[in-house]
């Protein structure tokens, strides 16, 4: 079963059960999970307030909060592996250690702004009971722990990784996102859509001027 963000709210304001089962059905849909990834990859060096305030500074009530510094390091590595350039060998090592750090329970630091020591030692302690992994037995399966950060994080990597594409327009502000079709070359922002256009246009004025050369020469033969 799928929840949005909402039902994940209610779960960080209960207190997190000793037995996992009733959470893990927890899940994102798929635009949230497309969300998470774009912000993440499109994190401007000071857009670290912005990243939080989502759905009203949801996702540091859920996750905690993660060092900006840190977060600056997870978006690097996530540009690394939505490029296509790069080798498969370093985006999984990527993952991999994603997953590690996730599993350790040391990482991310779930710790608000302005926390007091008490708070501080709370949701440390809270981060180590957070499991990378939880059993569906329904799915039959072992699946991600939308609790876990990291884990989270891959998990949305993986599902979503044959749609990861730059926008081809050259001055897109926020130039990753997330393809719904394999020939889609710009994002859905309105000034790529626009910009789009206008290059299909140009495009198409100069084959058929290119090919009025050719209609010529036929004629005077």
């Amino acid at each position: 079963m799928s929840r949005d963000y909402d039902d994940l709210k209610m779960v960080k304001q209960q207190t997190r059960p000793k037995n996992s089962s009733e959470t893990e059905d927890l899940s994102y849909n798929r635009s949230d999970r497309d969300r998470l990834l774009t912000d993440l990859a499109n994190l401007h060096d000071q857009g670290h307030e912005k990243f939080w305030a989502w759905r009203r500074g949801l996702r540091e009530r859920f996750w905690g909060h993660v060092p900006d510094e840190k977060l600056t390091e997870l978006r690097d590595q996530l540009r690394r592996v939505w490029n296509r350039d790069v080798l498969l060998k370093e985006k999984k090592a990527i993952l991999t250690e994603w997953l590690q750090l996730g599993a350790c329970g040391d990482y991310p630091f779930r710790i608000f702004r302005r926390a007091s020591p008490a708070q501080i030692s709370a949701q440390s302690s809270t981060a180590r009971e957070t499991p990378p992994f939880l059993l569906n037995f329904e799915l039959g399966r072992i699946v991600p722990n939308p609790a876990n950060f990291l884990t989270e994080l891959t998990g949305a990597v993986l599902a979503r990784y044959r749609g990861l594409a730059v926008c081809y327009n050259p001055w897109c502000a926020a130039p990753y996102f997330v393809a719904k079709r394999k020939t889609q070359k710009y994002c859905d922002r309105g000034d790529c859509t626009a910009f789009a256009q206008r290059q299909y246009a140009l495009s198409w004025w100069r084959r058929k001027h290119d090919q009025e050369p050719s209609k010529r020469a036929r004629k005077e033969k």
